[in-house]
């Protein structure tokens, strides 16, 4: 049980607005898991990256209307009654890698490039210290590792 990952707060608030479209389900003593939701566990526990799971936090209607997933419905045949939004997670994921490795390249070639049409040592150190500072926080926000790690990877 403790290998369990606890429900986020998107699916316990998709399980009470069940439970209130279908009051009848349970009884209503049996609900109490729902009452602080440290019980209540995903039936898949998919592990998403973080910037996936910021997306689906910061903007999930423009994430499920850009990437509907496909085929998804209730037992009950009606996905609107429990108000759900499934997207197309594994679409999603590949946007986001593809976009990182763009970045990253980016980031890589950019400088370089630049700094051959520039020749005053000042702009050259700070087109440097421009990138790697961009560099820095873009790890710092596409993934969920230490500050010394983003500074290692910075480094490297």
């Amino acid at each position: 049980m403790k290998a369990l990952v606890p429900a986020s707060g998107r699916q316990i608030a998709y399980v009470r607005r069940w439970f209130n479209a279908n009051p009848d389900a349970i009884e209503e003593q049996e609900r109490q898991f729902l009452k602080n939701g440290l019980d209540v566990v995903p039936l898949v526990s998919a592990t998403r990256s973080p910037t996936m799971e910021r997306l689906k936090e910061l903007c999930p209607a423009f994430i499920t209307k850009l990437f509907p997933a496909k085929n998804v419905s209730d037992p009950e045949g009606d996905s609107s009654a429990s108000g759900a939004q499934y997207s197309n997670d594994t679409a999603v994921e590949k946007l986001i890698s593809t976009t990182f490795i763009l970045v990253g390249l980016g980031l890589l070639f950019g400088p370089m490039w630049w700094l051959v049409f520039v020749s005053d040592t000042m702009a050259r150190l700070g087109i440097i210290t421009g990138f790697v500072a961009f560099f820095t926080l873009a790890v710092q926000w596409a993934s969920d590792i230490q500050p010394w790690e983003v500074l290692a990877a910075t480094t490297a």
